[in-house]
């Protein structure tokens, strides 16, 4: 017996099949993730740490990110890459990343609004005033490119919108954009790790008083344990990741920069923050002013590391200003804002992870460096001031 066949039949039973097939791969492959990354620095790919990190998590991450509604083209774009970055840390670890979208303009009234608004400010994170022309219509809205994390009852927030404000708004949002992995894990990280490292701070030479250091301290303290030590002391340094030496003005102990050294030689961390010359502003007005070296003791060991501070302090024409008095008017004092020199401001900087993204930093009667050969040391300069400085 002869069945007859037709061309319909034939294209009915192809696309049944084809059906059939995609379903099948459908189900075999949800459960998997996969994502081509074609661009030459590997742009959306994360970082092994990040994934790391992502899969160890314990407890559920629950991130809120107050960036939503009507915006602009550029905020749009920052968007949709946190989305996707969102989205790649919900795969990785295995559906423990929760997040969602958040427009804080929609509350139901002026008064529930501030409310909430306030809150964010009050999270750390800094709404911006975004005016844009649409078809001849000028609009203005609020916007916080930033989010709340939770994690285990804590909760912290982050700035998303990052970037050397020197450079233009497109520059800014291209570099806030390949910092989203980063800011995100940095606060997971911060929130899970109960194990903190702990920092020491050398006191015993004059260093700066805890008034002036309090800002960079409360900083230090978001993630690390802090403590005061006196290398002077029998205090033993081994149980430090770092040591930080700030400012000092008097000299150290042969013995104490062997305890330093020997922390160096065991693999410890020492963050030197040291000013060359005594230059202080309350002073500088002063015709009869000198700027004196501080006699740290610490020249030649710095040598064998192959840097040289020098007897110099930098002027830069791109440089912060401050307020100097140019007259009076009745009791009330005429100020006006100068470039300061003396003030270089940072713009320019290595291609590096510390200074990735950096926003401009101001460098306060600072000294030039050399590098000096030393075997086995390499050396990274990471601020650099502009072609119009001098010393």
């Amino acid at each position: 017996m002869v069945i007859p066949y037709s061309k319909k039949s034939g294209d009915l039973l192809l696309l049944a099949n084809g059906l059939v097939f995609f379903i099948l791969l459908n189900l075999v492959t949800s459960n998997l993730f996969f994502r081509w990354d074609l661009t030459e620095e590997n742009r959306y790919t994360l970082n092994q740490p990040t994934k790391d990190l992502l899969k160890d998590l314990h407890d559920v991450v629950y991130i809120e990110v107050y960036l939503d509604g009507d915006l602009n083209a550029g905020f749009t774009r920052l968007q949709k890459s946190i989305r996707e970055t969102l989205e790649e840390f919900r795969i990785y670890s295995g559906n423990k990343v929760k997040f969602r979208f958040v427009d804080p303009s929609t509350a139901t009234d002026q008064r529930a609004r501030n409310e909430f608004m306030r809150s964010i400010v009050e999270k750390g994170i800094t709404p911006m005033n975004i005016i844009d022309t649409k078809d001849g219509q000028r609009s203005e809205k609020v916007v916080f490119p930033g989010a709340l994390i939770s994690y285990g009852g804590f909760e912290t927030g982050v700035m998303l919108l990052k970037g050397n404000r020197s450079e233009t708004s497109q520059e800014v949002l291209n570099q806030s954009i390949e910092g989203i992995e980063y800011e995100l894990a940095n606060a997971i990280h911060k929130l899970t790790n109960t194990e903190r490292p702990r920092i020491g701070i050398v006191y015993g030479h004059g260093e700066i008083d805890s008034l002036a250091f309090a800002s960079f301290k409360n900083s230090l303290m978001q993630a690390y344990d802090v403590f005061r030590i006196h290398l002077s002391d029998h205090q033993q340094t081994d149980h430090y990741d770092a040591i930080l030496v700030t400012k000092p003005k008097s000299a150290f102990t042969e013995s104490e920069k062997y305890k330093l050294d020997q922390f160096i030689m065991r693999g410890g961390k020492v963050l030197f923050l040291l000013d060359r010359l005594d230059a202080e502003m309350d002073s500088a007005s002063s015709n009869s002013y000198f700027a004196f070296p501080f006699q740290h003791n610490l020249e030649d060991q710095l040598f064998r590391y192959g840097v040289r501070m020098n007897y110099d302090l930098v002027q830069d024409r791109v440089a912060a200003k401050y307020p100097i008095v140019t007259g009076q008017v009745g009791n009330q004092s005429q100020l006006m804002q100068i470039d300061w020199p003396f003030f270089p401001l940072i713009t320019q900087f290595a291609d590096h992870a510390i200074t990735r993204n950096l926003d401009a930093v101001i460098l306060k009667f600072a000294s030039s460096l050399d590098t000096v050969k030393a075997v086995g040391i390499t050396k990274t300069p990471l601020f650099f001031t502009s072609p119009y400085s001098k010393k």
